[in-house]
């Protein structure tokens, strides 16, 4: 009977060889594939928003949703005075992931709540995703809503701020929603992602509170909605000082 050799020494080192060699190759490949999935959903996310606003402004005579909205009875009036809206809000004031009109087309049940489901999160907004609740999670840490150049009514008691679809020009080359740390973004705040990356609020030790930031979370870019309801990843260079995609009304 012959006796069955085992595997030399070397040729253990070769199968290994050989195996490291095609985990170095197939890695990349496998982080790329779910980097793009990522990006993927996380447009996803954003395309449903910008369909929200067609419904939004076939419901509301053609106004887009409000960044905000309501009445603040608990803080003075602010300064300048300001007229009220054509039609002034009857309802506590809401920031627009609490809109009841923006949560009953996303068949999203939790009222009286800012937060949304996990399915409705970039998976890459770190803090959405860590900041979980029954409720869900805040999805003004996964996205933002452009409120560069608005003129609204924006102090209290009553506030309004959104456009009317005559006041957005070119629709279709101007930001609406993007990834963002903040539920309000500006052209003012597209570069605090370089130094603070996924992070939001007053920083370590006090100071100014990092606020209106765009996430370029996305391969050094971002996913964009725009006004029109297309989407589009745009890269940081061109979304930081270009006034054209940020100023609706120009």
């Amino acid at each position: 009977m012959r006796r069955r050799r085992g595997f030399t020494l070397t040729e253990l080192l070769v199968v290994v060889g050989l195996i490291a060699i095609l985990v170095a190759l197939l890695l990349p490949a496998m982080v790329r594939a779910r980097r793009a999935s990522q990006r993927v959903a996380c447009a996803s996310n954003l395309r449903q928003l910008a369909v929200v606003q067609q419904f939004y402004l076939n419901e509301f005579k053609d106004y887009y949703l409000p960044i905000k909205w309501g009445l603040d009875l608990t803080r003075p009036p602010g300064w300048p005075p300001v007229a009220p809206p054509p039609v002034p809000p009857s309802v506590t004031h809401l920031h627009w992931p609490g809109n009841p009109a923006l949560r009953r087309t996303l068949q999203v049940r939790q009222f009286g709540t800012s937060r949304f489901p996990y399915k409705m999160i970039c998976p890459l907004a770190v803090l959405a995703v860590a900041d979980a609740t029954p409720q869900g999670h805040p999805i003004v840490r996964s996205y933002g809503y452009n409120h560069d150049s608005l003129n609204g009514r924006a102090n209290p008691p009553v506030y309004f701020t959104g456009h009317k679809r005559k006041d957005v020009r070119s629709p279709s080359t101007k930001l609406m929603f993007a990834d963002a740390t903040s539920g309000n973004i500006t052209r003012s705040g597209a570069t605090n992602y370089d130094k603070w990356g996924e992070f939001w609020g007053l920083p370590p030790g006090g100071g100014t509170p990092v606020t209106n930031v765009v996430a370029y979370r996305h391969e050094k870019g971002a996913n964009v909605a725009f006004w029109d309801g297309h989407l589009e990843w745009l890269r940081r260079d061109q979304i930081v000082g270009n006034d054209k995609l940020w100023r609706v009304n120009k």
